[in-house]
């Protein structure tokens, strides 16, 4: 009151004595005011006490909650920030070393107008800042989604969960409505983790980690262009190619996720089939990768032609794929067929190498295949054969291939017996 505040003015004036509000007791006010004969300002002062005040009008309690909301993002924006730049490569690392390849890893921060909105959705309350759990959110796109559910096995793993606040998007409990949706994670770092130097501002921060497929972030995009998130606001003309479409894309992860499975299990059949020596086996990128990896006829006939043309041997491979490609544009579509060629025409075939390739050739495992298939398509149909296998795996300019394929069928010629003297490396 302002008549109190004025007789607490007064009595420190006149005994030079601080009186504070916690030192205001009846005791100490009767001590000072009998000392100075001031028994009237007691009266005074009790007749105030009975004079009721009415404060001023307080800012609404969820007005009053928002401001301090957004006053404390406005202070702390860069540090969640720089805690959503922490998890994209926390997380970037952790996938790695778990043998997972997403397709992409980004955060991004909450905007003010995003959180404005947010705080403003009736059925909300937040009291402070950390109530809410997405102020940094990180994205994680997969190819396939199964590896959605690896993902989410190595947070519950590495990271603390917010049970209350996860929600599986994916699952709908209306068979009818349509959509695609993702896994939201809400979550913090483990205390282990949070008392590194590099984690601990972070710590007792909050995260959202949104997994999805390639086909779920398409569809998702999708929608929010088209803005349509409600099955009774679409056009009920549009309604049906809306199902339609989420369940060929719904469909189409399912098969992707199936192709992948029967290429994860032909890749065992194959390598079970080369550890007991069955070569007949359909050359393909993981055929051919398995046995390059598995049988060193190739990689020796590689190390040998570096020898003789004295240059170092790359650790890097020519794309295995690429190799599976050429040769069996040439009819070499069998393991078997390719190891014969190695165990029969191998001198013929580091002949060929050594007399096409020069100092500036890139100099990389796989090589010998390629001079392989030089070799059988000479064999089976001279310089035309040659030609049309360059032509078809697009080596160069028709003028060129023309040149390189009378050149190499000369050497072949020269050299086909594969007993020959080996010849010194010469420029192209």
């Amino acid at each position: 009151r302002t008549e109190s505040s004025q007789l607490i003015l007064s009595l420190q004036f006149k005994t030079r004595e601080a009186v504070t509000p916690n030192r205001f007791s009846s005791r100490v006010l009767l001590r000072h005011l009998i000392s100075y004969r001031r028994l009237t300002s007691l009266t005074y002062l009790f007749r105030a006490a009975q004079t009721p005040l009415v404060p001023p009008a307080p800012m609404p309690k969820i007005e009053n909650a928002r401001a301090i909301i957004l006053g404390e993002y406005e202070a702390r924006s860069g540090v969640y920030g720089a805690f959503g730049t922490c998890l994209e490569g926390l997380l970037t690392h952790i996938l790695r070393l778990a043998g997972i390849k997403p397709h992409s890893i980004s955060c991004r921060l909450k905007t003010p107008k995003s959180l404005e909105d947010k705080l403003s959705r009736p059925g909300k309350t937040y009291s402070q800042l950390a109530d809410i759990t997405d102020i940094t959110g990180v994205r994680v796109i997969t190819y396939f989604a199964a590896e959605v559910d690896q993902v989410a096995a190595l947070l519950e793993r590495e990271f603390e969960i917010d049970r209350e606040h996860c929600v599986d998007k994916r699952i709908y409990e209306d068979p009818d409505r349509f959509g695609y949706k993702s896994l939201h994670y809400v979550l913090s770092l483990k205390s282990d983790r949070a008392a590194l130097p590099e984690y601990s501002a972070f710590e007792n921060f909050k995260a959202e980690i949104q997994l999805r497929t390639v086909i779920q972030h398409a569809w998702a995009e999708i929608e929010h262009d088209l803005g349509y998130k409600s099955l009774a606001a679409v056009p009920k003309d549009a309604k049906r190619k809306f199902f339609r479409l989420a369940a060929l894309l719904e469909m189409a992860d399912e098969e992707f996720t199936s192709v992948k499975d029967a290429l994860t299990k032909r890749t065992s059949q194959v390598r079970a089939d080369l550890q007991r020596g069955d070569l007949h086996v359909d050359i393909d990128k993981n055929s051919l990768a398995e046995f390059t990896a598995s049988d060193p006829i190739i990689t020796d006939c590689d190390d040998e032609i570096a020898r003789r043309c004295d240059r170092i041997l790359s650790d890097r491979w020519l794309e295995i794929d690429l190799l599976a490609t050429w040769l069996r544009s040439v009819g070499v579509t069998t393991i078997q067929q390719l190891r014969k060629l190695f165990t029969e025409k191998r001198e013929a075939i580091i002949d060929l190498a050594c007399s096409r390739l020069s100092h500036k050739d890139p100099f990389t495992h796989g090589v010998s295949i390629l001079y392989v298939c030089y070799y059988v398509a000479a064999r089976e149909g001279g310089a035309k054969r040659i030609t049309d296998f360059l032509e078809s795996n697009q080596f160069g300019p028709p003028a060129e291939i023309e040149k390189v394929a009378a050149q190499i069928m000369d050497t072949y010629s020269a050299y086909s017996g594969g007993d020959t003297a080996h010849p010194k490396p010469v420029t192209k």
